[in-house]
């Protein structure tokens, strides 16, 4: 290795990442294909070139010649099937593999019909112990004239290719690209043809090989160009794929075995050292020394190449967390406006919202640049696009003529259709970036991606909008419907008292009644009296806010109370045996007395933060509703044998941070189509009943900050209270 294969070998790395790059992005692409296997001809060019520069051998150098003067005289007819393909195929002829054949079978033929005659001439390396240069050596042979012609055939062939391609093609990308691709490339072959003409003339090789150098340079920038310029590939994506990283080692790797071949050259001239061995250790200790500097160097690389990419996805991803939370349609597109023109660098940002007519509306009252008839004349071409899209890719006669007037008069330079399920939902439109800057590949991706996060956002926000007021809507009705039953309910409790009161009050009015009946008249009076009197308490206590007093209370002086009360009250109608008081109450004047036994584990001592008075309301309405239960099965059920077979229990769990009070009944239970209404104010099940019980029990609970709730079937019916350990 010398001095000399420096560039060669630093276009050959280039090139032959380039060519991957390009063939792995999309093998299936005719044009990546054919572009990758243009780039690989230089590939070879540069191999045989470092072939020639660094061998010591004749035979070698004059192998990598014969290599070289194929691949000179077969790059016109890679560029021929290139010109047809990039960036896009045009010509029918082009899909034909017949075509491909004769286009190559040509040069092939002249080039084997040269064999072994190469006009190449080889001369030793002055001042270096190895290598070789070439010179391409020009004759009047017919032969080697007809090469050059059919050479310059092929660049005329596919010159006019590309030029007459340009005004086909659609977008002012692709002609860009073009346009690039044709001068780049003849640029070259003038620079080829002017390198090999000087060096006819050139006094030192030294001079020679500076031309050479930058006409393979001049290569390696065109290859790139096309890439990163034109958008073909994006800064970030040819940085993963190792095309820097490549060229940076190959610089470095390059200059060590530069350094090794010069120490190598030392020992052998001074000490007589010619050893494989030692060469080898000296590679080994100097690729150790690159090794520390790897990780540090793609660090360093990846902050200087990818520095903006990062900081994208850290502020992408708070924005991302942002878009979980609801936000309104005016809320919403704003931020998304501020987050584009922040880290997009983007001078304006307009965006135009779909409302439920399917007018385009401009938000945040910004002027309405673009006139809404226009987005939703032309939207039919954001549906199929789906992604952002730069103005110039509109010149394809899929808008209308006006519309993109318009945009370019505007000073739009990108499109960004929000679409969801085929509907255009919004679209905003970006102006130019700051600073001058240009608009890459990977931005519209990104901005690509954006758009889609920000619909999904928006249409989940708008469910969750059409749920809210469809719950409004339902909460609207149930409220009306409440009202009704209630006012119903309490039309009808008022109504059958007052009518007693009345009929009662007219009787005595009318006279001629005896004592006795006059004063069962008047009891009739003071009953429904009593009964509106408690009606109206029961209506307060349901609607007011109940004033909860805590204290510390034992569950089992509850329980023992609500015993008492239940026993008071029945005295007369059931025969109770009540586990807690271990005695037995008999009326026996009663021939048809009811069985009840009440259960409850009162032996345990659990205290409780609670409202005494309250929670004992709660405990003797849930006990007196499941002695009813179990009179009503007893009316209604032959089979359950009511003279020794009802049942109530009371009893307790401690549920770490809460106290579970279960009351459980095996009476007549509780419809199933019912069950969901038994808390509502004025349902109820007896006949007698007003209906609010349960809805004070509800009440009450929910305000010592408890819940309740209830399991029913036929023979069995629990109410499950659950309160907080304060």
């Amino acid at each position: 290795m010398n001095v000399y294969s420096l560039p060669s070998i630093l276009a050959f790395t280039i090139n032959f990442s380039i060519a991957f790059i390009i063939l792995l992005d999309n093998p299936k692409s005719k044009v990546n294909r054919w572009f990758a296997a243009f780039v690989f001809a230089f590939v070879l060019w540069n191999l045989a070139e470092i072939l020639i520069l660094t061998t010591s051998d004749f035979t070698e150098a004059l192998f990598g010649a014969q290599i070289l003067y194929r691949v000179i005289f077969l790059v016109p007819a890679f560029f021929v099937a290139i010109a047809y393909n990039f960036p896009i195929q045009t010509a029918k002829i082009a899909s034909k593999v017949i075509f491909y054949v004769f286009l190559f079978i040509i040069p092939i033929i002249l080039l084997i019909s040269s064999f072994p005659h190469f006009k190449i001439e080889i001369t030793q390396l002055s001042n270096e112990p190895e290598g070789y240069f070439y010179k391409l050596r020009l004759t009047s042979e017919p032969l080697f004239v007809l090469q050059l012609i059919i050479t310059a055939a092929y660049i005329i062939w596919g010159t006019v290719v590309l030029i007459s391609k340009i005004p086909k093609l659609r977008t002012v990308r692709q002609r860009n690209q073009t346009i690039f691709l044709l001068t780049g490339f003849l640029v070259i072959i003038l620079y080829f043809v002017l390198i090999n003409i000087f060096r006819l003339y050139l006094a030192t090789e030294f001079s020679a090989y500076f031309l050479n150098t930058i006409f393979v340079l001049a290569i390696n920038i065109l290859f790139l160009s096309i890439l990163i310029h034109y958008k073909s590939f994006s800064t970030q994506r040819i940085l993963r794929s190792g095309i820097i990283y490549s060229i940076v080692y190959s610089i470095i790797l390059s200059v060590y075995f530069m350094v090794v071949e010069r120490i190598s050259y030392t020992l052998k001239s001074y000490f007589g050292i010619n050893s494989f061995f030692t060469s080898a250790l000296i590679i080994l200790i100097l690729v150790s020394l690159i090794k520390p500097l790897e990780t540090k160097l793609q660090n360093l690389l990846d902050k200087l190449f990818l520095r903006d990419l990062s900081k994208y996805r850290r502020n992408f991803s708070k924005f991302n967390l942002e878009l979980q939370n609801y936000l309104a349609p005016t809320e919403l597109m704003p931020e998304v406006r501020e987050f584009i023109k922040r880290n997009f660098l983007i001078e304006d940002v307009i965006c135009y919202l779909r409302d439920d007519a399917g007018n385009y509306r401009c938000t945040e009252n910004q002027p309405e640049m673009i006139p809404p008839e226009l987005i939703k004349k032309n939207s039919n071409f954001f549906l199929l696009a789906k992604r952002a899209v730069e103005v110039y890719e509109l010149d394809a006669g899929k808008v209308d003529s006006s519309f993109l007037k318009l945009l370019k008069e505007r000073k739009i330079e990108v499109i960004l259709p929000m679409v969801f399920n085929d509907e255009l939902l919004a679209v905003i439109f970006l102006t130019k970036k700051r600073y001058e800057k240009k608009f890459i590949e990977d931005e519209l991706e990104r901005l690509t991606i954006l758009a889609n996060e920000v619909i999904i956002a928006f249409q989940r926000n708008k469910i969750f909008e059409e749920l809210q007021k469809q719950k409004e809507e339902q909460f609207k009705l149930e409220k009306l419907a409440a009202i009704g039953q209630m006012t119903a309910g309490i039309a009808h409790e008022i109504k059958n008292p007052l009518n007693t009161i009345s009929i009662s009050a007219q009787n005595i009015k009318k006279g001629n009644l005896s004592a006795e009946e006059n004063s069962e008249l008047l009891d009739y009076i003071v009953n429904e009296v009593d009964r509106l009197d408690k009606l109206l308490k029961d209506l307060l206590k349901l609607s007011k806010t109940l004033e909860i007093k805590f204290e510390t209370v034992e569950l089992s002086s509850l329980f023992a109370k609500t015993m008492n009360a239940i026993e008071a009250k029945y005295i007369d109608k059931v025969k109770i045996n009540c586990d807690y008081h271990k005695r037995t109450v008999t009326n026996t004047g009663d021939k048809n007395i009811y069985q009840i036994k009440i259960n409850c584990d009162c032996q345990k001592r659990i205290m409780l933060r609670t409202d005494p008075d309250l929670l004992y309301q709660v405990l003797l309405n849930l006990g007196l509703n499941s002695i009813d239960a179990i009179f009503e099965r007893c009316k209604k059920d032959d089979t359950f044998n009511c003279s020794n077979n009802g049942m109530i229990s009371f009893f307790t769990e401690d549920r770490n941070n809460e106290i579970l009070i279960k009351v459980q009944d095996n009476g007549i239970g509780i419809p199933e189509n019912k069950i969901n209404e038994i808390f509502n104010p004025f349902f109820t099940t007896k006949e007698d009943g007003t209906g609010l019980g349960l809805s004070i029990v509800h009440n009450i609970i929910t305000s010592m900050g408890g819940r309740i709730t209830v399991n029913s079937k036929p023979g069995l019916t629990q109410f499950n209270i659950f309160l907080p350990i304060n």
